[in-house]
């Protein structure tokens, strides 16, 4: 007879990926040592619960730190419930959720355990892997910007804003700068822009939607100002 005790795991989904968010690893007792463990990549995860209010606050935030790494082959970030999964005490031995460790490339035997002076929001996470991993996130903002403007109406949403602009300040703008700058920042969250317009915008307008991200000072002034001089 078999006198091993199985350990208890949830069932992985197809590639270990979470159907409903893009860029998250479902991580089981199962796939621990090949999701986890991969001396080749990066690992950042929590083990967390449902029924923990905690657990439920982080959750929005750790999606959308997955989202923003998901084209990011060498770093994992995934999300493991401690119900459905035996958890390995020799890396968990904390006994409480939301446990965040970071198993760092060549040093996986020593995770480490996310700073109780960070938030448990985007913006923590990001500044915690930052500095973990030497990435940058500005810069995989700038590099998808492209293929953002593809998928959403970026040009339209820009445009539409600073038309109400000017017709809210018929005179030139006082900090061009720092409008279009937030244009086209406030342009990069696809559920803040979820209008869809058809209407074509004026050719002087949708100009504001094809600079570079982020803008430069000079950059943002100078595309205000043709834009203005188009419009009289």
């Amino acid at each position: 007879h078999c006198s091993t005790q199985r350990t208890k795991s949830a069932p992985a989904p197809a590639g270990n990926a979470d159907p409903d968010h893009p860029g998250l690893t479902v991580v089981t007792a199962d796939n621990f040592e090949e999701v986890v463990m991969a001396e080749d990549k990066h690992a950042f995860v929590v083990v967390s619960a449902d029924w923990c209010p905690p657990c439920r606050a982080m959750k929005p935030s750790f999606y959308a730190l997955a989202e923003a790494l998901k084209d990011v082959e060498d770093v994992v970030v995934g999300v493991m419930d401690a119900d459905a999964n035996d958890i390995n005490r020799d890396y968990f031995p904390e006994k409480h959720v939301p446990n965040f460790k970071f198993f760092k490339k060549g040093e996986k035997s020593a995770p480490l355990s996310y700073p109780s002076t960070l938030p448990r929001d985007q913006q923590g996470f990001q500044s915690f892997l930052e500095e973990q991993t030497g990435l940058s996130f500005a810069k995989l903002a700038e590099e998808g910007y492209p293929a953002f403007r593809k998928e959403f109406p970026v040009g339209q949403f820009v445009a539409d804003l600073y038309r109400a602009l000017r017709s809210a300040y018929p005179e030139p703008l006082g900090a061009p700068d720092a409008v279009v700058q937030y244009a086209v920042a406030y342009a990069m969250d696809p559920v803040a822009n979820d209008a869809r317009r058809t209407d074509e915008p004026d050719v002087a307008l949708l100009a504001l939607a094809d600079l570079p991200f982020p803008l430069s000072e000079a950059d943002s002034r100078r595309t205000v100002e043709e834009a203005d001089a188009d419009l009289l």
